[in-house]
């Protein structure tokens, strides 16, 4: 039988490559966020708002829902600046460069560029879920 080992040396290198990017784990979550945008899957986006959001989380369902019967399109292209883990809480911060494109029959398209701060947390599975947004609030346009 042949034994396969790892030198003690490599671990620590090992156990770096486990190790992930906070801002590209927020860059995954809001990616996975606009592209509930474009399929307008109101489900798939609110399975990624925490439970704990901090707002009226209903009104921001009830945001998107407006968004998604008010616009024949909405496309989002976010980038994500810089993201700063809270050491006590555990809440991820970012800062969010976006660009936004709102198609409506009536009014045209509406394009709006700018930073917007997110926040997240971890659910007990690992997945990032939105917990705050600023204002201008970065989604949800159609406000009930």
């Amino acid at each position: 039988m042949k034994k396969i080992f790892a030198p003690l040396f490599l671990l620590p290198l090992i156990a770096a490559c486990a190790v992930v990017d906070p801002s590209e784990e927020v860059g995954r979550t809001l990616e996975a966020m606009n592209q509930a945008y474009r399929d307008k899957d109101v489900a798939a986006f609110m399975g990624l708002v925490s439970k704990n959001y901090d707002g009226e989380r209903d009104e921001l369902k009830i945001a998107v829902e407006n968004d998604f019967a008010g616009f024949a399109a909405v496309d989002y292209s976010t980038s994500v600046a810089r993201t700063v883990i809270d050491g006590e809480t555990g809440v991820y911060g970012a800062k969010v460069s976006f660009t936004r494109s709102a198609r409506s029959k009536r009014l045209g398209t509406d394009r709006r560029a700018g930073d917007a701060y997110v926040a997240f947390e971890k659910d007990d599975g690992g997945t990032l879920r939105l917990l705050q947004m600023s204002k201008p609030e970065l989604y949800g346009l159609i406000a009930p």
